[in-house]
């Protein structure tokens, strides 16, 4: 079973979603979850509508804090726990309930900067590198672009003049 973390952007009624994610998977009981970032797909409606600043993706801290939310409210045992996909902040891979305190505590010292907003893109149908009729195709299209955009604070600085400048 797949859950996707971030699905409802900043700002969304994501513990709800979170929450009834995690009661759903205690009554379904599945032996194996994964959950991954949501990554727009470049090139779709919607992938057009966080470049143009229409829809906002959620923060890295803020896409922790749901895996947290998630993690902390599992119940199902025996559990094996995967959030190791490309698209995740933090690879997370183990079982429940015997890593969820280890998982909790990654999390807790997993501090992103809101310095840097992270977008992740989805790459495989926006621009195909290979034909998707074979599974090395499919596979070779399997990839994520990623966007760095500075947060509020690093313009401050840069406004200011207070960023250090990187040493090759």
């Amino acid at each position: 079973i797949l859950g996707m973390t971030g699905a409802n952007g900043e700002g969304g009624d994501w513990e709800e979603h979170i929450l009834s994610t995690a009661k759903m998977m205690n009554e379904m009981k599945p032996r194996h979850l994964s959950a991954m970032t949501f990554a727009p797909a470049k090139g779709t409606p919607l992938g057009e509508d966080v470049l143009a600043g229409r829809f906002e993706v959620c923060s890295a801290d803020h896409v922790l804090e749901e895996c947290r939310l998630l993690i902390e409210h599992l119940d199902v045992a025996p559990l094996h726990f995967t959030s190791n996909h490309a698209s995740n902040y933090l690879p997370l891979k183990g079982g429940l309930p015997e890593d969820k305190e280890k998982f909790l505590d990654m999390i807790d010292q997993a501090q992103l900067s809101e310095d840097i907003i992270i977008i992740p893109y989805s790459m495989a149908s926006a621009d195909p590198i290979d034909t998707f009729e074979t599974r090395s195709g499919r596979r070779n299209n399997r990839r994520l672009e990623f966007y760095f955009i500075p947060g509020p604070e690093m313009i401050e600085k840069a406004t200011k003049k207070q960023l250090k400048e990187l040493k090759k």
